[in-house]
């Protein structure tokens, strides 16, 4: 009597053995029929030759980019141009704030604006030392909100070369209202892991430390 050896193998056993079988030919036939494509050559770019097929990097920034920034192969001028800080909270920008300060330099954010320096509504620029003690000077604009921003255009600011460094969060609408083809800016930020700020920012409003960083890993 002859035993059919299909009905010999157990039924799990064959789900597999077709599971298997399936795989196989679904990663073969690709390369089979991809054969063609493996003997042709491939084109090697050179990093001067990816350049140019991309064109200049200049071409996708704004036209206000374009005009009133200088590129990082300039030689800087503080006479001709302004440097502007993008302060991203929890980054890293209070210690750049920190450096500037230790080499003296004039600053404008917002502190120029305090009620209890008395500069706030004068209608022309102001730069002086808020604090005695230290040796770095401020400006009496605010250019961390577009209203303050609008203001010390009226004002200025960028023509003046008053500031030494422009701190701002608004580093778009600054640009678009500071600087031109006569006034240029060279911009600079700080920039950290997402998570790593959320998770600074959370001790800022009594969670844990590492609050943030642990419910999103």
């Amino acid at each position: 009597m002859q035993t059919n050896a299909a009905a010999m193998v157990p039924e799990g056993r064959r789900l597999r053995m077709v599971i298997l079988g399936a795989a196989f030919v679904g990663l073969c036939v690709p390369a089979v029929l991809d054969l063609k494509a493996l003997k042709s050559p491939r084109r090697i770019l050179s990093i001067s030759q990816f350049r140019n097929s991309i064109g200049s990097p200049t071409e996708f920034l704004p036209s206000w980019a374009r005009l009133g920034l200088r590129t990082n192969t300039e030689t800087p001028n503080c006479e001709t141009e302004t440097a502007v800080f993008w302060h991203i909270p929890q980054s890293g920008g209070a210690t750049v704030k920190h450096v500037y300060e230790c080499m003296g330099r004039s600053i404008a954010n917002r502190v120029g604006v305090l009620d209890r320096f008395g500069h706030g509504e004068a209608d022309e620029l102001i730069e002086f030392e808020p604090f005695k003690e230290k040796d770095w000077k401020t400006v009496n604009v605010d250019v961390t909100s577009k209203e303050g921003i609008l203001r010390a255009a009226e004002m200025g600011l960028a023509a003046s070369h008053e500031a030494d460094l422009v701190v701002t969060t608004e580093p778009s609408f600054a640009g678009q209202h500071f600087f031109d083809g006569q006034n240029k800016a060279r911009y600079m930020g700080m920039f950290r892991h997402p998570v790593e700020s959320s998770s600074a920012s959370s001790t800022s409003y009594g969670l844990p430390t590492g609050f943030l960083r642990t419910v999103l890993s």
